[in-house]
């Protein structure tokens, strides 16, 4: 059984029910569930953010966070050339990570005393 949608259904919010359907059905869920928590899901986005002009961001400064988290677990002082290599970013590019990541580990082990 495939995911059943009202004919007519908005582009995005087809994909959206598509998405959550393909994940339920991944889980081992019986369809007809995924269907209903498919269709749930992309009803409740409709119906509470639809009508208005909303931005979706990809998460670029999410996922850099958690690449820098990674860099910085990696980092073992003298590793530039390899984390550059494992990363596809450019020594400078590391060092100013490292750097910035050192400086947010200071402040979060060292609190400003003002």
């Amino acid at each position: 059984m495939s995911l059943s949608l009202p004919d007519n259904y908005p582009e995005l919010y087809s994909h959206i029910a598509h998405v959550v359907y393909d994940m339920m059905v991944g889980l081992q869920l019986p369809s007809d569930v995924a269907n209903e928590i498919a269709l749930a899901t992309s009803e409740s986005v409709r119906l509470n953010l639809g009508g208005g002009q909303i931005y979706l961001e990809k998460g670029v400064s999410y996922e850099n966070a958690a690449r820098n988290k990674e860099l910085w677990d990696r980092f073992n002082g003298d590793n530039y050339k390899e984390l550059a290599a494992l990363s596809g970013l450019c020594v400078m590019r590391i060092r100013q990570i490292i750097n910035e990541m050192r400086i947010k580990e200071r402040e979060r082990r060292q609190p400003n005393l003002f």
